[in-house]
């Protein structure tokens, strides 16, 4: 039998927000599908995108520790900063009920570039729950995605998120995914000092040092799974597209007028939004501490659940072979340029097996953590290759 659901509008701007609307008369989802539930998939179009930002702000992420990552004013300006990207939406009587993403790009796997794509955005409607609805979104993702040759997609999971761990892991019928590791995001908190170096000192990047930046990111992503392949006009490009009144800024360290290491800190508030929505008991406490200890320090912005996060993220972080600790003033200077812009954190994720995890170690922080898994879609046996390797993410862009 067809699911009938019944929407009323009580405004405007319901009518304008469907997720707005309240059913006032729907049948209790039943597990499983049938032809005539009422369900579509189809591809979104621009049209979408107030439904599409109700749904975020309905669905937020579950784990440890929870957030609502809003999209405001535009639900497609992330997936444009990622490059080409597909969506996908299950609509029920023409009301968007859940969505489904992939940005897809050129990506180092094994030190050699290819066309791989990033699943995103699984969200399902707390009222459509319970009918097999995200297994149908992936499986329509796949198809896309075998009929482009796209082998390899690369997904993230929030720790604690047990029931999309249970898709990955194959229990509803949805292909296994191969673990690669947790991916730590650590959100270090502002500085007001400078770390002294006797032997490294962060400069701002000039338009010249492009050249050298961009081959020692490439270097760097090689040896990274997933990572995009730089090249200098990626840089500009970047730089281009930056809107007036938000925050990005290249630094270097130099040794004997050469560029031996280089990072970028970016403001992306205008593609996301972080609210904090829960933590556990031990990090609310710690939270609450830190508010005391912070009276004296009027720029230090402490996190409040409910509210949105101020979040500069650090992008772009590499350096030459043997020169890791030429990280550590780019590091420190970015905390500096966070608290002087009253920055809540300055966000770094980095995988746990990637060595430049050491240029954070002791500095303070709040830690999350999500779970990295990937899938091969037509040589099913490849994704196991990859369980040693380092994964990368761009963090700003998830």
């Amino acid at each position: 039998m067809a699911a009938r659901v019944v929407w009323r509008y009580d405004s405007d701007d319901s009518r304008k927000d469907p997720m707005k609307a309240k059913i006032v008369d729907a049948a209790l989802p039943t597990p499983g599908f049938a032809e005539n539930d009422g369900i579509e998939i189809r591809e979104a179009v621009a049209a979408d995108n107030d439904a599409l930002l109700a749904l975020t702000r309905v669905t937020p992420m579950a784990g440890n520790i929870s957030l609502r990552i809003d999209r405001d004013p535009d639900f497609f300006a992330l997936l444009r900063a990622r490059g080409e990207s597909i969506v996908f939406v299950a609509t029920c009587e023409g009301k968007v009920i859940g969505c489904m993403s992939a940005a897809i790009h050129p990506a180092y796997v094994g030190g050699v570039a290819e066309t791989t794509a990033h699943a995103n955005d699984l969200k399902v409607h707390p009222l459509f729950t319970g009918r097999r609805l995200a297994v149908r979104l992936i499986a329509t993702l796949e198809n896309y995605l075998r009929a482009r040759r796209i082998d390899l997609s690369f997904s993230l999971v929030a720790d604690g998120n047990k029931r999309v761990m249970a898709l990955a892991e194959g229990r509803h019928g949805t292909p296994v995914e191969v673990m690669l590791g947790r991916f730590f995001v650590d959100e270090l908190l502002p500085s007001p000092f400078r770390r002294r170096s006797g032997r490294y000192l962060a400069e701002e990047a000039r338009a010249e040092d492009l050249p050298e930046i961009a081959d020692i990111l490439d270097r760097s992503n090689r040896e990274r799974t997933f990572a995009p392949p730089v090249a200098v006009a990626d840089l500009e490009a970047r730089t281009e597209s930056t809107e007036p009144g938000l925050f990005l800024k290249t630094t270097v360290v130099r040794d004997r007028g050469r560029v031996i290491a280089t990072l970028t800190i970016e403001d992306t508030q205008n593609l996301r939004q972080n609210v904090l929505i829960g933590l556990p008991a031990s990090l609310r406490f710690a939270l609450g501490v830190l508010r005391v200890l912070a009276l004296p320090v009027s720029r230090l912005s402490i996190p409040r659940i409910g509210a949105p996060l101020a979040m500069l993220y650090v992008r772009h972080m590499a350096c030459a072979q043997g020169h890791e600790a030429a990280l550590r003033p780019l590091i420190a200077e970015a905390r500096v340029e966070a608290f002087r812009r009253r920055y809540t954190f300055l966000s770094v994720g980095l995988h746990e097996r990637d060595p430049l995890r050491c240029v954070v170690a002791g500095i303070p922080r709040f830690t999350f953590t999500s779970h990295a898994m990937a899938t091969s879609l037509i040589t099913p046996n490849r994704v196991k290759s990859l369980v040693d390797q380092v994964p990368y993410e761009d963090f700003a862009l998830v």
